[in-house]
Parts: structure tokens; C-alpha cells; sequence
């Protein structure tokens, strides 16, 4: 009876959540795409970016983020609305359009054209994704929005396609609509919250690379090219500076190699202030021995006369009687040989000690020339860029800015996606998805299944101690 009690309980208590949690189940994927279209513009007031494979993998994190989740869970997205005005009249182009066409000439301040840009609310058609959640597949469930984005982390993937730039993002559910709905609904709050911060990013740099150039405008002395371009050599020559074949600066060879000495006196300063701190704790056999192995030959001889005369003594002790003559004569010799090495390791121990001191000197003057060539270096890049820019402000037109070497780099994502497809069958969802929830439900059903076990079998034992023994 007792056993068909505990396998009753064992079905709901550890081998439902076992099967549905832990060993993973089967469920519908569905598949949305997204494609990335990284542009990649130099420019002033930019900034210098990871590759597109950097990119890529960042992306495909945010995805699965709480703000793209909550902009598809909710419906919220938004809607960019671009305005170009210029001699041909007024346009709202696309935002590749405006990356790809337009935004190169008007960071760099050489348009005829002004850009304009609004962001307005849009919802997303069909039912939000905590009605769609809580009614596919049976549920009668209302879901708020904490409890969907929940559900939706236990259940989505988003990674990136090797070697490309698309990411695909899979959401497993029981049911195949509700898998392909919520796929599709995340790429399609993902391309939204991207086209968003793009045009925002857009707007920023455009704004910031005007400031620049006013900046740059009110600089004194920007007519005389042959004046600049001498203050150029001059600053190169007294500041020592290098460029690559590229025309960017490198790091100069003095600094380099000094930090490389700098590195080893310090590995020697750490090595004589751990030695001499051993030292000190050591006795004078010990010490003997180890001034010995670092080469200093007056210790290692001295140290030799003592280990042979006190060998002499022994035998004279074993020969003669304690109070020979020639035994007190020899132990009046060894005293005064051992204060002899006791002084000549003083004088070792103190040597060292001005060893350490000298290289600690050397050290500080070492890293105080580094810094001031550093310092040089920092001085001199940045006197020869703003020289740069009053020689780039004397040669280019009107409006132009600096290209080349003095350029860096800013990128401007774009992204679509296609939709995912019906899946007709289920696969296993992968371990990552498993619920933490599920184990903890697993866990507690293990502990009642035991303390159900241990109450039947305490109530077995009791009754088996009341029955009569023959």
C-alpha cells in the first residue's frame, strides 16, 4: 500500500517538473532574421568603432535586452521621419538613403542641404504580446508586462550568423503561431529601436561636427601656409615626433625602451629588498653561505678558513687534551676569524643596502624621464593637430574638413529583417532555456517526496512495534 502511495506522489512531485524543466521538453521554433547594414563614415567629432563581427555580437545581445523586449511586448515602436531641404526643393528620404547619400558631405560641412529629423509613436499591428501569450495554446492567463518579458528570456535566442551580418532571432513555444508572432514581433521592435538610435546618433555627430568646425574657424593664423607648414617641421624636430606609413604617430623609441629598463631595475629593486629582508632573519652560517653563492670572494674565503680550522680543532681535541697550548692558540685564532666574517657581512649586507638605494635613485630618475618625455610627446601630437587643422583650414575650400590620417571613423547601423516561418516540428529546446524556477520547483518536490517517504515509514515502523511478538 505504501508503495503504490509513494508512486502516486512521484508522478506530480518529481517526474512532471523533471520531464517539463530540467531535461528540456520539445518545443515549436521560429525563425526571424535581421540583417545589419553597418556604414562606416570619417569624419571630425567621430569616433573610432569596433569591427562589423564586434558589432554584430553586441547587437544580438541587445536584442534580447529589456528595452528592445519591451517594445515588442507592449507594441510601442517608433517612427523616424527624415526632411531634406535644399536647392531642389524638400525630400524625406530613407534613413539608408540619408546614410549613404547625404551624410558624408553634411558631417564633413560641405552640403546644400539641411536635415531634419522627427520621432513619433507608432504601434505595432495585431495584439501585444501579453495578450498573445496568455490566450495561445489554452492559457487563460492575463499577463502584465514583467511576466511576458520573463517568459520571453526563458525562451529566446538571438545570435549571430558566422561570418556575416545577420542575426537570427528563434523563440520556442508550444504553440507554432505564438512562436512565429513573437519572433517576428522582437526583430521587429529590434529594427525600430535601431533605426531610433541611428537617427539620434546621426543628429549628434552632425551637431557636434559643426561645433567643431566653428571651433576650428576662429583659430588665428590660418592664412600663411608656408608659415604653418614650417611650424610643422619645427614641432616634429623638437618634440622628436614619428609617423607611420600611414601618416599616424607612433609612439616614440626613447619611451619605449626606457619603460623596458624601467621594467627590469624595478624586477631588481623587489629582488634586493626581498634578499635583504631574508637576510636579516638568518644566521651567520646562512649568511655566509649565501653571499658565498652571490660571488663575493672575500665572505666565501673567510668563510672557508673558518669551516677548516674548526675542522683542525676537532682533531687536536681528539689528540691532545682540552687544555693543550696549541688548542687554546688555535680557538683564539677561530674567534677572531669569525668576528672577522661577522664584520666582512656587515660590510656585504651594507653594500647591498647602497645597492638598493642606488638602483631606487636610478629608478625614480628613469620613470621622472619618461614621464617628461611623455609629456613632450603629449605636448608635441598636440600642438602639431592644432596646427594641422589652421594648415587644412588655409588649403581646403570653404566647408571642408580635414581628411587623411587626422580623420577617424564613425559608424551608422541599419537594419531589416524577414519574418520567421510555421514550424511543423518540435525540437528540443536547449539547456540554456531552462528555467531556474523549474529546478527550484524540482528541488522542493524532491524534499516533500522525502519527508512523505520518512513519514510512511515512520508510521509503518510504529505499527510493526505495536503488533505482538511470539
Amino acid at each position: 500500500m505504501h508503495m503504490t502511495v509513494l508512486r502516486k506522489l512521484l508522478v506530480p512531485a518529481v517526474i512532471v517538473p523533471l520531464l517539463t524543466g530540467c531535461l528540456g521538453g520539445k518545443k515549436f521554433p521560429s525563425t526571424a532574421r535581421v540583417k545589419l547594414k553597418v556604414s562606416k563614415i570619417a569624419g571630425e567629432a567621430s569616433s573610432i568603432h569596433p569591427d562589423s563581427a564586434t558589432i554584430t555580437r553586441v547587437q544580438a545581445g541587445a536584442i534580447t535586452g529589456n528595452i528592445v523586449l519591451s517594445m515588442a511586448v507592449t507594441g510601442g515602436l517608433s517612427k523616424v521621419t527624415w526632411t531634406l531641404s535644399g536647392p531642389s526643393g524638400v525630400s524625406e528620404p530613407s534613413s539608408e538613403a540619408v546614410i549613404d547619400e547625404f551624410l558624408p558631405d553634411l558631417i564633413r560641412g560641405s552640403s546644400d542641404y539641411t536635415l531634419g529629423m522627427e520621432i513619433s509613436p507608432v504601434r505595432a499591428q495585431g495584439e501585444p504580446l501579453t495578450e498573445v501569450l496568455g490566450k495561445t495554446a489554452g492559457r487563460k492567463e492575463e499577463y502584465t508586462e514583467d511576466k511576458a518579458i520573463k517568459i520571453i528570456k526563458r525562451n529566446l535566442q538571438a545570435r549571430p550568423v558566422g561570418g556575416t551580418s545577420t542575426i537570427e532571432i528563434t523563440y520556442y513555444s508550444d504553440d507554432a503561431q505564438e512562436a512565429k508572432v513573437v519572433a517576428d514581433r522582437i526583430a521587429e521592435a529590434y529594427v525600430s529601436f535601431v533605426r531610433e538610435e541611428t537617427a539620434r546618433t546621426i543628429m549628434s555627430d552632425i551637431e557636434s561636427a559643426a561645433q567643431y568646425r566653428s571651433t576650428v574657424s576662429t583659430m588665428p593664423g590660418t592664412g600663411d601656409v608656408v608659415e604653418l607648414e614650417a611650424e610643422l617641421d619645427n614641432i616634429i624636430r623638437k618634440y622628436g615626433l614619428e609617423m607611420d606609413e600611414k601618416g599616424d604617430f607612433v609612439r616614440p623609441r626613447e619611451i619605449t625602451e626606457k619603460t623596458g629598463e624601467s621594467l627590469l631595475l624595478t624586477g631588481e629593486i623587489s629582488s634586493l629588498r626581498s634578499d635583504l629582508q631574508r637576510i636579516r632573519g638568518m644566521g651567520a652560517r646562512q649568511q655566509a653561505l649565501y653571499f658565498s653563492a652571490r660571488g663575493r670572494e672575500d665572505v666565501s674565503k673567510l668563510y672557508s678558513d673558518v669551516r677548516g680550522l674548526e675542522a683542525d680543532i676537532r682533531i687536536l681535541v681528539v689528540e691532545h687534551e682540552e687544555d693543550d697550548p696549541e688548542v687554546a692558540e688555535k680557538r683564539a685564532k677561530l674567534k677572531a676569524m669569525k668576528e672577522r666574517l661577522e664584520e666582512t657581512i656587515r660590510q656585504a649586507v651594507s653594500d647591498m643596502q647602497k645597492e638598493l638605494v642606488t638602483k631606487e635613485a636610478k629608478d625614480r630618475d628613469l620613470r621622472e624621464e619618461i614621464d617628461r618625455r611623455k609629456e613632450d610627446y603629449g605636448k608635441g601630437t598636440s600642438k602639431y593637430f592644432v596646427i594641422s587643422q589652421k594648415l587644412d583650414r588655409s588649403t581646403l575650400s570653404p566647408g571642408a574638413t580635414t581628411e587623411g590620417r587626422r580623420s577617424t571613423i564613425d559608424i551608422y547601423i541599419g537594419a531589416s529583417f524577414e519574418p520567421g516561418q510555421l514550424s511543423a516540428v518540435r525540437v528540443s529546446v536547449p539547456s540554456s532555456f531552462f528555467s531556474t524556477r523549474t529546478l527550484i520547483v524540482l528541488i522542493v518536490s524532491l524534499l516533500v517526496l522525502l519527508n512523505i517517504g520518512f513519514v510512511l515509514f515512520m508510521v509503518r515502523w510504529a505499527r510493526n512495534k505495536k503488533r505482538p511478538q511470539y
